[in-house]
């Protein structure tokens, strides 16, 4: 999917080394993939909490339980399971644009968003937020717990 077919969303396809890179520089801990990191996240901070029905809500909906968790304040990257498709990779956007990929991203990929593991990184803010595909999410300070 080029830009060019999206102009309501503003954002760009990035490799996932790029979204690897800034968790390491976040937290000076680096990670060979994104499975990697998750199996390290999972387990941080005991129980986390579940998002009754996940399976049943809108991606918008899901978004508003996350949101409180952390607003990001810079570029955000986003890794979904269509960044694993051929071609595909993080989702890098202004911080402003996170609302509208979430809304946009099912009619866009033809996928809804948070139908597996989902992670959303604030660049500046070093702050990971994770909606796990078992209907789990938490957040992260990638300055510690990373």
């Amino acid at each position: 999917m080029s830009e060019d077919q999206v102009p309501d969303i503003l954002f760009s396809v990035v490799p996932l080394a790029r979204f690897l890179y800034f968790t390491r520089k976040c937290s000076g801990t680096s990670y060979e993939s994104v499975s990697q990191l998750l199996q390290h996240l999972e387990g941080q901070h005991g129980l986390w909490p579940r998002l009754e029905g996940a399976e049943r809500m809108e991606d918008a909906a899901i978004y508003a339980c996350l949101a409180p968790l952390h607003t990001p304040v810079g570029p955000t990257l986003v890794v979904s399971e269509v960044s694993y498709r051929p071609g595909s990779g993080a989702f890098e956007m202004s911080a402003a644009q996170l609302p509208q990929f979430v809304a946009n991203h099912r009619s866009v990929f033809k996928e809804v968003l948070f139908n597996g593991d989902v992670l959303i990184l604030d660049t500046v803010g070093s702050v990971l937020v994770v909606f796990h595909h078992e209907g789990v999410y938490s957040s992260f300070d990638c300055k510690s717990e990373c």
